[in-house]
């Protein structure tokens, strides 16, 4: 049977096609024969909706196994009842699709499979069998959204990694998923996570906002990290909760509209809402911003408004020598606050007469234009509401200052033309106005640019009935004052459309077209007349004289043989293209247009075919979607006549590219292969010069595009062109065919690939992955490492394995994979590229129960190569990395391989070795148990030190080497250890930094290191404390096993806890400090106290808890009948802390300043001298 389609339209075409699956169906008068390549598109998509309107389930399979993704996609698209209907669930079912069915069918067919399963699938104890059986892939996670809402709180609860898009859906199906936030997220991106769900503040708002505030609210920096709410949350917050954002004001401060809160306020309670709130830091920060006081301001009673700016601002600004100001708005000197505006602004909010009064005093006593210009613009907007204001103000600049600068002068019109309309003006305002006009030569042929002016003059005239000037009009760059009319009266603006309406068409037809140029200025003006349409919402067929002169173009640039670009005015507005429709292809020729005749008159095509040969020669155009309709619904007529045209082309140097691809989206799978073997090469060997170029490049371009036939060609037709020179060309045409290839078909393809030479061998190794099961590729690359010696070969088979490895999830490809890649490590040798030396550096993206042995047997290779293969670089880089996975590795081979060898090169080596440092600092303090610490001391860190001590006096290039690398890694110890009890992987060593004092008495002079030993003996202390209360460290514990980032610093999360437990141990620590300053002064001598203090402050820096430890301990350190604690603390004393220890400074520098001993006096304002106190921003 063959079906030929009635109609001239794609639509009507369509129509016939489903009468006749319809009536095939009603009179059940067909027969299901199987799909064959043989017949054409139309037949074989007979047979598929057929077959889907019939529910034939084995038909529709055997199609699903096509290699033509047209009928895949087909038989998916009208066959939804084989996803949906539960009598289909034992074909629809994960299990059966992926032993089965996915073996035999294309990669692209089973990913559009499985997503419209995906889409379609509501069932959901089906859906979640697809989430069981995908967990170990990201794929898994597609499927949550569909699965029942016990299913996915248990699958939240399980700490799975859920993406944040996935997490807003879920939370879309229910609201109480946001609880698990955390589980989503870590630190850095929860932030994020809580954004993405904000949504939820309409439906439920105390919810989320119980989230927000458990999350940040408790912290010490009191701050909400979610982006801004914007007006509309912000309306919903104010709506539903109002008194709880103002109760936590300072909290949600930066992330509400303040416009909206102002608006919700009491006006008469603005001013006492302000005061109240201005005692906080964080709202005196954000209301030095005036864009964020002006919403308050503005809501005030008017009476009161510029009465509370006056005494406020006003008045105290002119108490000070410059324009901007630190302005108090409250009465007590700690609870003010300042806005960074400059003092005039204020008056914006004055009278007039007072404005004008004190700012043109203002202005004859500044020298600089620029400022005067900005104070005119605050007097402009006092003046906008009053006529008589307006001609004040008009009079006073044009008498004043009508010798300013060009550049200033138009900013003042500017602005007086932004705050007052220019059809507000009265007569002798106007009259004043146009002066100012003319001293800019606005009347006048110039340069200077007064599109403003001439169109506020343009505005006046119009609405006033008065003639607009014809050097204006002259001047007028066209604009359709959308903008500027939407004050307009009705009467208004009709006026004025029917003089820009008419001002356009004089344009149109007064414009006489000689040259191209003058074609060019046309389109110019009938663009200018479609955007006045379009902008006053105009319908075009009420201007015929429009469209007339629209066709007028077409018809000139036809005539002509023109180039001009119309494609403007055919892009206008989408709707109107109709009115082109005759003439499309004159306006414009791409795919689009194309595709538009095919839809509303097929027979267009054939009348501009020199516009459509311009289409088909171009190499950088794709016409897709338009020959693929071709050949589906014009099989014998428009794409016999474009595939003719296309043959025609291939001895062309233009075009040829297009000719080739447009010929193998036409031709059918066997014409495709007739094709590529007429061209294959008989000679590989390119011989430029030789043969001719048209040829060459013929055989190039059918070899990159094999790819675009449908169906799919055969592998062995692309291998025709995939030998030596032409190997380049044909990569893109193999990458594709393997890629799409069915598992079954591929695994024979895989054999040819692998067995051929080197250049193609490689990607049969990368293509084994895509179509193998990791049991089976194991065998494959073990043979092809073993029986071959090519370094490019190994290479890609280490890196191909590599690259899995580190993206795999699932536990059992995991273990199979890193078997074959030990046995590849166990086979390397000096000779392989040194790509595989650089992955063998880099162990961050394998799975974490991989990195321990990869790190031991990379270790072990890299270590043991030749000099000459310089492989220090990626030694040191697998050094840098070892400390994130000490606790995983083995200890003898890292105390016998690693540290051992590499001891004396980081202490007796100048260049820098922190990581290694930092990786021997964490190996030794990486144990809760203080047993296993004291052991890996004994056989590392002992004979490391004294090691150092030896040589500690040993200069080299003007610097003590081992000394200077001693006070590394006691600083990497201290800090260490703060980074390890932070995360639960360690105990305090209070014995083993005992262990390293006494050392360091033993070993050193202490006279000539004292502030490297006191400063150890301080650390000793306080990890002594956090030793005897190791209770406190309980609150480490949930963060053990977290994918919490401890590098160089500590996260917010765990700042705030080390606060809360410094804070308890503080009073201890600064009486343990105040007994070792009393002591060392009676062992060495009273000035001891200066060294003493230096010290303590290395102490507090490599600690790293921050000004508020510093000075809490500080605090308990004073004894007033003991100066030198005295003196300590004011040396050591954060100066410019923060805003949570002013009150520890304050109180701290209280006793300092009272104290009755002069040398106490002394240092105190030697410290402090020129700074002010912390409650004073005076």
């Amino acid at each position: 049977m063959t079906i030929t389609l009635e109609g001239d339209t794609l639509g009507k075409k369509h129509e016939h096609y489903n009468k006749l699956v319809q009536d095939a169906v009603t009179k059940q008068n067909y027969v299901l024969n199987e799909i064959k390549h043989e017949d054409s598109d139309l037949d074989n998509l007979f047979k598929i909706d057929l077959a889907c309107k019939t529910r034939h389930v084995d038909f529709i399979i055997e199609v699903l196994k096509s290699n033509d993704m047209l009928y895949v996609s087909r038989a998916i698209k009208k066959s939804p009842w084989l996803i949906t209907d539960p009598q289909y669930a034992h074909i629809i079912n994960p299990e059966y699709l992926h032993s089965q069915l996915f073996p035999s069918m294309q990669t692209k067919a089973i990913s559009k499979l499985m997503l419209n399963i995906r889409l379609k699938l509501k069932d959901t104890r089906r859906v979640e069998a697809f989430y069981e059986y995908l967990k170990e892939s990201k794929e898994a996670y597609k499927w949550l959204q569909n699965c029942s809402l016990p299913f996915i709180e248990v699958v939240l609860k399980n700490n799975r990694n859920i993406p944040r898009n996935l997490f807003k859906r879920l939370c879309r199906k229910s609201s109480s998923f946001i609880s698990y936030h955390e589980n989503v997220a870590d630190v850095f991106s929860l932030k994020t996570t809580l954004d993405e769900c904000m949504f939820l503040l309409r439906s439920h708002t105390t919810e989320f906002l119980d989230v927000v505030e458990k999350k940040y609210l408790d912290q010490s920096d009191y701050y909400c990290r979610m982006s801004p709410m914007g007006r509309r949350r912000t309306e919903i917050l104010m709506k539903k909760c109002r008194q709880r954002i103002l109760d936590k004001f300072p909290f949600y401060v930066g992330n509400i509209d303040l416009a909206v809160v102002a608006k919700h306020l009491d006006k008469s309670g603005i001013k006492a809402f302000l005061d109240e709130q201005s005692k906080n830091d964080k709202v005196k920060r954000y209301l030095k911003t005036y864009a964020n006081l002006k919403p308050f301001i503005n809501n005030m009673p008017k009476d009161e408004r510029y009465q509370f700016i006056k005494l406020t601002f006003i008045d105290k600004a002119n108490e000070q020598p410059y324009h901007k100001v630190e302005c108090s708005l409250a009465d007590d000197v700690n609870t003010s606050f300042s806005c960074n505006v400059e003092s005039y602004h204020w008056y914006i909010h004055a009278p007039y007469s007072e404005a004008f009064n004190n700012l043109v005093k203002l202005m004859r006593a500044e020298s600089s234009p620029l400022e005067r210009c900005l104070i005119l613009s605050v007097l402009t907007q006092c003046a906008r509401n009053s006529p008589q204001n307006i001609k004040s103000l008009l009079e006073y600049y044009y008498e004043k200052h009508i010798n300013e600068p060009f550049k200033f002068k138009i900013q003042f019109v500017y602005n007086v033309l932004k705050h007052i309309s220019s059809y507000n003006f009265n007569e002798e305002s106007w009259n004043i106005l146009e002066q100012i006009f003319h001293s800019m030569e606005v009347y006048t042929e110039s340069e200077n640019n007064v599109q403003t002016c001439l169109k506020a003059i343009i505005i006046h005239k119009v609405t006033q009935d008065a003639e607009v000037p014809e050097i204006v009009e002259r001047k007028f760059q066209f604009d359709t004052f959308i903008k500027s009319c939407g004050k307009l009266n009705q009467k208004d603006k009709d006026k004025l459309f029917s003089y820009l309406l008419k001002f356009v068409s004089g344009k149109i037809q007064n414009q006489i077209i000689e040259n191209e140029w003058n074609l060019n200025d046309m389109v110019c003006h009938i663009n200018n007349a479609l955007s006045l349409l379009i902008d006053w919402k105009r319908d075009i067929n009420d201007y015929p004289f429009i469209l007339d002169h629209i066709k007028k173009l077409a018809s000139i640039k036809k005539d002509k043989l023109w180039n001009t670009d119309l494609s403007s005015v055919y892009n206008k507005k989408k709707s109107w293209r109709r009115y082109m429709f005759d003439d499309s292809f004159t306006f414009l020729v791409n795919e689009e247009v194309c595709l538009n005749a095919l839809k509303h008159n097929a027979q267009l095509l054939d009348s501009y075919d020199n516009e459509l040969e311009v289409l088909r020669t171009n190499d950088k155009v794709t016409l897709r979607r338009l020959l693929a309709k071709i050949r589906v619904y014009w099989p014998q007529t428009l794409a016999q006549q474009w595939t003719d045209a296309y043959l025609l082309n291939l001895d062309n140097a233009t075009g040829q590219k297009a000719a080739i691809k447009g010929l193998f989206m036409l031709m059918s799978q066997k014409q495709v292969i007739d094709m590529a073997e007429k061209h294959k090469p008989e000679d590989f060997k390119i011989k430029w010069g030789e043969i001719n170029p048209t040829d060459i490049n013929l055989r190039k371009y059918v070899a990159q595009n094999l790819h675009l036939a449908r169906p799919l060609v055969p592998l062995e037709t692309v291998m025709w062109y995939a030998k030596q020179d032409y190997l380049q060309y044909a990569v893109p045409s193999i990458n594709s065919v393997m890629s799409c290839m069915s598992n079954d078909l591929s695994r024979d393809c895989l054999v040819t690939l692998l067995e051929a030479p080197v250049s193609l061998q490689k990607y049969g190794i990368r293509f084994a992955f895509l179509k193998l099961q990791p049991h089976e590729i194991k065998p494959i690359y073990a043979n092809i490492w073993q029986s071959t010696k090519n370094v490019s070969i190994r290479s890609v088979l280490f890196t191909q394995t590599y690259n899995v490895l580190c993206k795999t999830k699932n536990k059992s490809v995991e273990r199979e994979l890193w078997e074959l890649l030990s046995m590849f490590i166990d086979n390397l040798s000096s000779d392989d590229n040194k790509q595989i030396f650089n992955k063998l550096s880099k162990l961050k993206e394998l799975p974490l129960d991989i990195q321990a042995h990869f790190f031991m047997k990379s270790y072990n290779f890299l270590t043991l190569l030749p000099e000459k293969a310089n492989a220090q670089t990626y030694v040191d880089r697998l050094l840098d990395y070892a400390p994130k996975i000490i606790e995983l590795l083995d200890e003898d081979f890292v105390v016998e391989k690693v540290l051992s060898p590499i001891n004396t090169k980081i202490l007796s080596t100048k260049s820098d070795r922190s990581n290694a440092i930092s990786f021997l600092a964490i190996f030794v303090l990486g144990s809760k148990n203080e047993d296993v610490q004291l052991r890996r001391y004994k056989r590392v860190l002992l004979p490391t030190m004294e090691l150092a001590f030896s040589s500690w006096d040993y200069i080299k290039d003007r610097e003590y080497i081992f000394k200077n690398k001693f006070k590394s890694l006691v600083r990497s110890l201290t800090w260490n250890f703060i980074k390890l009890v932070s995360l639960n992987k360690s105990a305090p060593p209070a014995q083993l930094f005992t262990l390293i004092q006494k050392l360091m008495e033993e070993k050193l002079v202490i006279h000539k290191n004292y502030t490297l030993y006191t400063s150890w003996k301080l650390t000793t202390e306080y990890v002594k404390l956090i030793d005897e209360n190791k209770s406190l460290l309980s609150v480490f514990e949930p963060f053990a096993n977290s994918n919490i980032k401890v590098d160089t610093w500590l996260p917010d999360e765990l700042t705030s806890l080390w606060n809360d437990i410094n804070s308890k141990i503080s009073p201890k620590l600064g009486l343990k400090f105040l007994e070792h300053l009393k002591k060392d002064t009676e062992t060495y001598f009273p000035t001891i106290q200066l060294r003493f203090g230096h010290a303590m402050y290395k102490t507090f820096q490599d600690l790293q808890h921050g000004d508020t430890f510093t000075a809490e301990t500080l605090s308990h350190m004073l004894d007033f009948d003991f100066v030198p604690s005295y003196i300590v603390v004011s040396e050591v004393m954060p100066k410019y802390g923060s805003n949570q220890i002013k009150e520890i400074v304050a109180r701290i520098r209280e006793k300092l300043e009272s104290h009755p001993s002069k040398e106490v006096q002394i240092h105190y304002n030697l410290d402090y001298e020129d700074l002010p106190w912390p409650d004073n921003e005076l």
